[in-house]
């Protein structure tokens, strides 16, 4: 019988230290110092039904299946769309607002520039007819804040959104 040698092969070259320090993923360690593997799920706070609803606000249609939406009637069809204009005008809005509040601080600085001081003056208000193409992330937006500001406009239901304790 032929038995197989096992060799332990080293490496040297310019990765040897990646695993050690390239196990993260948006700033979570996957291996702790004694490396042994740290499993951690990020795990959403809402429900299934809460989730449908924010997803129904937020992709109008394209949150059911091809036959669901042939099997509605006509007036759910509008009703899920005018939720889902109001949800997407709201976000908007939102994105505009976060957009504004950062860049006034960023023309801040310049606060003895009238140019700056009139940069800040006209578009201290959101518009719109503008479409803030800039993504949640970049604005620090998060979920819970714009389930938060659906919410208190009455897009989504209230007592659907009202974590319990306990």
């Amino acid at each position: 019988m032929k038995t197989k040698q096992h060799q332990q092969v080293e490496y040297n070259g310019v990765y040897n230290d990646f695993q050690l320090f390239g196990n993260s993923f948006k700033g979570k360690r996957y291996y702790n110092n004694e490396e042994k593997p740290v499993m951690s799920y990020e795990k959403d706070v809402y429900t299934e039904r809460q989730e449908f609803l924010f997803r129904k606000a937020i992709k109008g249609l394209h949150a059911y299946k091809l036959n669901e939406v042939k099997t509605m009637r006509a007036d759910q069809i509008q009703r899920i769309k005018k939720v889902n204009a109001r949800a997407l005008s709201e976000i908007n809005i939102l994105k505009q607002e976060r957009l504004i509040e950062i860049t006034n601080k960023i023309l801040g600085i310049f606060h003895h520039s009238p140019f700056a001081k009139g940069i800040i003056d006209e578009f201290s208000e959101p518009d719109k007819k503008f479409r803030c193409d800039v993504s949640w992330d970049e604005l620090g937006i998060t979920k819970s804040m714009v389930i938060e500001r659906l919410v208190d406009r009455k897009i989504l239901p209230q007592n659907e959104f009202v974590l319990s304790e306990g």
